[in-house]
């Protein structure tokens, strides 16, 4: 959660300084994808674990960590509205929804993909065990046979 949180905040910083250096908010759009995707990996990892999200972390950490996040966002959307085009922060809103979305497939994708390989795999070892019970039963009614011929 550590890593997530100093990217979130190095990419803040960016867009704050973009800004208040007079250029276009858009032209950070690199930097907000950053802090967009590394706040969601925290607030999934906080989440997903219900407290301590990083095992060392205190439950007061973690609060005061995502605390800050809203705060940033916050601010974020002020500077979206105040300096972007009209409508960018619904806009962006929208985008986050979309991509979250896709991400979530992915992953089900994926997991789906990893199921199908395990199974496959499953099926492979199977066969070959089947296969050499075969053949060991079949050498040893050979061996039978071999030894009631003498």
């Amino acid at each position: 959660m550590l890593a997530e949180l100093a990217a979130c905040n190095a990419a803040y910083a960016i867009i704050k300084q973009v800004v208040s250096n007079g250029a276009e908010i858009s032209s950070c759009a690199k930097s907000i994808h950053d802090f967009t995707l590394n706040k969601d990996i925290i607030q999934k990892k906080a989440s997903a674990k219900g407290g301590n999200a990083d095992g060392g972390n205190s439950d007061l950490e973690e609060f005061l960590a995502l605390d800050e996040l809203k705060r940033k966002e916050a601010e974020l959307r002020s500077m979206m509205q105040l300096y972007g085009r009209a409508g960018m922060y619904t806009d962006y809103i929208a985008y986050c929804a979309e991509a979250r979305r896709r991400r979530a497939e992915a992953a089900k994708e994926a997991r789906r993909k990893q199921l199908k390989l395990q199974q496959s795999l499953q099926e492979a070892v199977m066969w070959i065990v089947a296969l050499t019970i075969g053949f060991a039963l079949l050498m040893t009614f050979t061996y039978a046979l071999w030894r009631a011929s003498q």
